[in-house]
């Protein structure tokens, strides 16, 4: 053979390698990462951001492998734009399914970007199959005694659709939010399971949720879910409100602001500490049934998230004072000295029904001169503080919250509590009170 020859066929081997290489690496897993310098594209919010992030993924039978591999490389191209360091931010990875046994990825096992990067695949963290204990994984990620404390934590719920106890996922949410989590949820599916989602997320549930419609469309995520952690301000833990005297309270909301009314409630309920059961609640709102001088707890016992309230009449707004009016006069006769306090939820269509009459003022300022302090929530009304004034009696027993930054409703959550456990407290000489000011979520 000759020297050509031989080069010609040295070539074509050579050839022959390189694409036998090449159909062997698109055969492997996706999980291959790219080299480091290919992926650090931190995202400006994100530089220096002092935070813990946790991602929990979705592994139950539901998901396929291919929707998989798909959650694995949302989580590396989230990371990407993080500022991974021991002090800056630290990522934890947790899969899910029927159990939580190991491996997962700890909060303090990589310190560089490139080490979490390369962890993130099939081989560290396997496919599992099985049933959705979504309320397990949520548990295990905030009992993590890893998480620093005054600092940034968030926690990122991947999954497409219900768990297996929506009810225990709920509540491990609840607590995650209490030790000071902000919950994201990324939603795969077309609101298959939007109830859910919005218990496991915290509030606004716009600046919580994604939801997405095939596991192909987490690339639209993977660019907003950065900025949006990275910007959100640690959680001081230690505020709450601390029930120590008897008390009366009556939460009243009008069709047209009931869904935002029921999640303040939450916060409160959350925030609030009734050791004696001495605080009586009562819910005056159309999607609560049987919630009247009931002891301060779950929400759900009395009012149904889902239902649509009823269409409001000319005397919707009559009928919800007239049925405080009845409960604060049943109240007193029982229990004498009592403070009472109505919280009245402000939304414009409640305003607008008034047509320009004194209905609500007149009924509200009925109850004042009967001993019940009113605390107005505006829930974005036009002029709200004003109106919201002459219901409360008083322009500083007015809450707003308007549409800003997640920043500015955290801080009208504050204030909401601050004053609800004010006026619970201010009366009767007794001595409740908040605890150590902090930020809320």
């Amino acid at each position: 053979m000759s020297r050509c020859s031989l080069s010609v066929l040295a070539l074509a081997l050579v050839f022959a390698s390189v694409h036998c290489q090449r159909g062997r690496d698109r055969g492997r897993s996706i999980f291959r990462s790219p080299p480091v310098d290919d992926r650090d594209q931190t995202a400006q919010p994100c530089v220096d951001k002092v935070m813990d992030i946790h991602f929990i993924l979705d592994s139950s039978s539901s998901i396929y492998v291919r929707d998989y591999d798909q959650e694995l490389q949302f989580v590396r191209d989230v990371v990407s734009r993080l500022d991974v360091s021991p002090r800056a931010t630290r990522v934890g990875v947790l899969t899910f399914s029927d159990d939580l046994t190991r491996p997962t990825i700890g909060l303090n096992q990589y310190s560089t970007k490139g080490d979490v990067l390369g962890a993130i695949n099939v081989e560290t963290l396997p496919y599992r199959t099985g049933f959705t204990n979504t309320d397990l994984a949520i548990r295990h990620v905030w009992e993590d005694p890893e998480f620093r404390q005054d600092i940034t934590k968030v926690m990122v719920v991947v999954t497409d659709g219900g768990s297996r106890s929506p009810g225990a996922t709920a509540q491990e949410a609840r607590l995650a939010r209490e030790q000071g989590f902000y919950m994201f949820v990324v939603g795969i599916g077309q609101f298959l399971e939007e109830s859910e989602w919005r218990s496991i997320a915290s509030d606004p549930d716009s600046s919580f949720i994604f939801n997405i419609t095939h596991f192909r469309f987490l690339d639209s995520v993977k660019y907003a879910l950065p900025p949006r952690a990275c910007e959100l301000p640690p959680i001081i833990m230690g505020g709450a409100c601390n029930i120590q005297q008897s008390a009366d309270l009556y939460f009243v909301a009008a069709p047209g602001g009931t869904q935002e009314a029921i999640q303040l409630i939450d916060h409160f309920n959350e925030r609030t500490r009734d050791d004696d059961d001495s605080l009586q609640v009562s819910y005056v709102i159309n999607n609560c049934d049987g919630g009247e001088n009931v002891a301060l707890g779950n929400l759900d016992r009395y009012c149904n998230r889902e239902l649509a309230p009823l269409d409001p009449t000319a005397s919707t707004n009559s009928n919800l004072m007239d049925r405080v009016q009845r409960l604060a006069e049943d109240n007193r006769a029982v229990r004498r000295g009592v403070p009472q306090v109505m919280v009245l939820f402000m939304n414009q269509a409640m305003v607008s029904r008034e047509r320009g009459g004194y209905a609500m003022w007149q009924a509200a300022s009925t109850l004042r001169n009967s001993g019940v302090e009113i605390v107005v929530v505006d829930l974005g009304v036009r002029g709200g503080s004003r109106t919201g004034g002459q219901y409360a009696g008083s322009q500083s027993n007015v809450v707003t919250f308007a549409r800003g930054s997640i920043v500015d409703q955290m801080q009208a959550k504050t204030d909401f509590l601050d004053k609800t456990c004010a006026a619970l407290s201010r009366r009767s000489g007794g001595t409740g009170g908040r605890g150590p000011r902090g930020d809320l979520s």
